[in-house]
């Protein structure tokens, strides 16, 4: 297996993936390691767009809800303060301010909600588990994150929430997730292939979640399973700090962090990294079941919009149909504000036609019950709710591309 790495300098913008909800940073390790900025992830002013709104606050001066209970109160409305037109249907959506909330943001922005008599009204959280109990009590109405042993358990016992799109995946063109190895180990040979991970330490966000399940993913199609690492728990910003002090051999990241660590000389990404695990089902968006039962006619008009967002999210990136628009919305309201990144740095897949990996899904509940996160399986096919998707290609049609 060949590797390269990348020439690019980026700076830290904050995870791409927050909105899966793969837990609090760790504490950093030795201060040994390469400085890294952390500016993107301060508060900043968004750059000018003719039809963004004001971006919210960004997540590091975002306030958290108050509790994680079911009583707990999502922050602070981006759209606080703008009424609603007469007769325009509210929806309240919940983001962490990243690039693959882009469905949502560009349905916003370029009108698709207000042409199907809605609007949005994004409430800024931290992580996915803030969300879950809020979208339980109908406090919100929409959310995005990850999957986890913790969710599918919690869906079964109490909280009948439904997956209802892609909202963030591994695809050809569009890979953000990655395993990274230390660049010395490269380097001096002694990473060669996948296999020589065996008996070395693998960092993770979290245990139970989707990085956790990534790199058993990698290991078992390479004869191994996750049993054969350690995996030390980093957040992201400290997983090059891990990697440089060499206390980790490699590490389960996102974009901007994956290609960071690699300007910095700490980490290789492999050259075939698009064939390493296609189709991971990184994020998904899931509905509020009083929002389902409630207000079906509303999901599906919301889904239209979103689908149309998630069209011109693919035709700017694949084809460079007004991608600066895109990209200033983009920047308006994500974490991420600057410009030349956007040129850099891996994205997120979002599905054009919506619909999440059924399959993968599957495999991440599998991978679960194997380590004991959750005692029973759930039927997918009672959670996964494919209607709203397929009444949006309904309307637009497939997408053609």
């Amino acid at each position: 297996m060949s590797l390269k790495s990348h020439g690019h300098v980026l700076v830290l913008t904050g995870a791409l993936l927050a909105a899966c909800g793969q837990g609090p940073a760790a504490a950093p390790a030795s201060s040994a390691a390469p400085a890294i900025s952390t500016s993107a992830a301060a508060p900043a002013k968004p750059a000018g767009s003719a039809s963004a709104k004001p971006a919210a606050s960004t997540a590091a001066s975002a306030k958290p809800a108050a509790s994680a209970g079911a009583s707990a109160k999502p922050a602070a409305s981006a759209s606080a303060g703008a009424s609603p037109a007469p007769g325009t249907t509210v929806v309240h959506i919940a983001t962490v301010g990243s690039i693959s909330d882009a469905g949502f943001y560009l349905a916003d922005d370029r009108g698709y909600l207000k042409e199907v008599g809605l609007s949005a009204d994004f409430q800024r959280l931290q992580s996915g588990p803030q969300m879950v109990p809020l979208l339980a009590t109908g406090q919100l109405d929409v959310a995005g994150g990850s999957v986890s042993g913790a969710l599918f358990s919690a869906i079964q016992r109490d909280i009948p929430l439904r997956i209802v799109a892609d909202k963030g995946s591994n695809e050809p063109g569009f890979t953000f997730s990655y395993i990274a190895v230390r660049k010395d180990l490269v380097d001096g040979g002694q990473f060669k292939s996948w296999k020589d991970l065996k008996g070395k330490k693998v960092a993770i966000s979290s245990t139970d979640n989707s990085a956790e399940f990534f790199v058993n993913k990698v290991l078992s199609d390479n004869g191994m399973s996750i049993t054969d690492v350690d995996t030390p728990i980093l957040g992201y910003p400290d997983m090059g700090a891990g990697l440089a002090n060499k206390a980790v051999d490699a590490a389960q990241v996102i974009e901007p962090f994956a290609t960071q660590f690699v300007e910095k000389g700490v980490a290789a990404i492999p050259d075939d990294k698009e064939k390493v695990y296609p189709g991971f089902q990184a994020a998904v968006v899931m509905y509020g079941p009083k929002f389902v039962q409630n207000s079906p006619d509303v999901g599906k008009k919301l889904m239209v919009a979103y689908l149309r967002g998630l069209r011109d999210y693919n035709q700017a990136f694949t084809k460079g149909t007004n991608k600066e628009a895109v990209i200033q919305s983009l920047m308006s309201h994500s974490t991420v504000k600057d410009r030349a990144l956007y040129d850099k740095m891996g994205l997120p897949g979002l599905n054009p036609d919506g619909a999440p990996n059924d399959k993968d899904l599957s495999a991440q509940q599998d991978f679960f019950f194997s380590r004991g996160y959750q005692k029973e399986k759930v039927d997918l096919k009672t959670i996964i709710d494919h209607q709203f998707t397929d009444y949006a290609v309904q309307q637009l049609g497939k997408y053609s591309g």
